[in-house]
């Protein structure tokens, strides 16, 4: 049996959003609130020695996320940090992986509010573009 191996890269990045739809009881969730938001990323691999390296797959992560969403100014909501607006956890975990898996072997992103609530995307497939070398 062939194992399946994957490499795994965390960051954390401070961030904002909001719940328009949020139901009477969970009203609060309606207006911007921060949250330090986590980011699991995972790359399928066949090569054991660093086909894609975990400091290079933050970077990409990182890149991605600075690509897709805003920063906010420090004096908007006196901390700085990502405008992710409206989004959920699913929706950005879908966004950063639809993003990275144009060019990386990306399966599955997860995005944590505060290391306590998050969702998880997982793509049963690596993209066929392939595994990355280990050069960017």
């Amino acid at each position: 049996m062939i194992p399946h191996t994957t490499v795994i890269a965390t960051l954390e990045v401070p961030g904002f959003h909001w719940w328009p739809d949020a139901p009477r009881e969970l009203s609060y969730l309606e207006k911007t609130h921060r949250h330090l938001f986590r980011f699991q990323v995972e790359c399928a691999t066949t090569d054991p020695d660093r086909e894609v390296e975990f400091h290079m797959l933050r970077r990409w992560t990182l890149e991605a996320i600075m690509m897709l969403y805003s920063p906010v100014p420090p004096t908007m909501y006196a901390a700085d940090g990502i405008m992710f607006g409206p989004q959920s956890c699913e929706t950005i975990a879908r966004e950063v992986g639809d993003e990275l898996r144009q060019s990386r072997p990306v399966v599955a992103v997860e995005v944590w509010e505060d290391r306590e609530n998050g969702a998880r995307v997982d793509w049963l497939n690596p993209p066929k573009s392939g595994p990355v070398t280990k050069v960017d």
